[in-house]
């Protein structure tokens, strides 16, 4: 068992096989697509409207979106002179590895800046006893900062296990116990006997059978 584990689980392990990747290229392709059309014939008066209000809108730029609007200027100017310089045709295998390293560096300084500003936010909250702002704040940037989940740390797990171990420890409650209102009594703890069992079978099992594929009777 890894270090970094306290439990008597077993693990199932399983490789999965994707196949070529322009199959599941198309696969995923297949899911995305929305699957309803707009009927062909003619349109209402509000079906027309939307349409022309749709066609009105101009589509924000990347910039523009405010899933994006943690990025800085000079990681946009980056990332503009690397289609700048593809659109041209004058992107070579080296100056194209040089820029995404570039650009790699700045989005993690730009991460970096965006949780100390959200961590800053969020401590400013609580200060002020703004509970669900707080936690609104921290629900955003969760829900910005990655879609996939973080990579385990072999040290924050053994952190957490301690942590836990420590919480669920059996420990003298250091006030007094808390009043019981019953008065108590024995509860047999013994292997219980075969009528018993026959007895607690047949009336707990709907029309005397087991649930699931087995369709177990009581009498079986």
């Amino acid at each position: 068992m890894p270090r970094h584990h306290d439990s008597d689980h077993r693990a199932i392990i399983i490789t999965l096989q994707r196949g070529k990747a322009k199959k599941l290229k198309e696969y995923r392709r297949r899911l995305t697509t929305f699957p309803i059309s707009l009927p062909v014939g003619p349109q209402t008066e509000l079906e027309n409207e939307f349409e022309v209000l749709k066609a009105t809108v101009e589509k924000p730029t990347p910039r523009q979106l405010n899933c994006n609007s943690w990025i800085s200027t000079d990681t946009w100017d980056l990332i503009d002179r690397r289609a700048a310089l593809r659109r041209q045709g004058s992107l070579t295998c080296r100056v194209e590895r040089q820029l995404g390293r570039r650009i790699k560096q700045s989005l993690k300084a730009d991460r970096k800046e965006r949780a100390l500003k959200a961590g800053l936010e969020i401590e400013g909250h609580l200060a002020n006893g703004e509970l669900k702002d707080a936690w609104g704040v921290a629900k955003r940037w969760y829900r910005q900062a990655s879609e996939t989940a973080p990579k385990p740390c072999y040290d924050s797990l053994e952190k957490q296990t301690a942590e836990r171990v420590e919480l669920y420890a059996e420990r003298v409650s250091p006030r007094d116990p808390i009043s019981i209102n019953v008065e108590p009594f024995e509860i047999r703890d013994d292997v219980p006997e075969d009528d018993e069992i026959r007895v607690a079978v047949k009336s707990r099992l709907k029309r005397g059978k087991a649930a699931g594929a087995s369709k177990l009777r009581a009498e079986d």
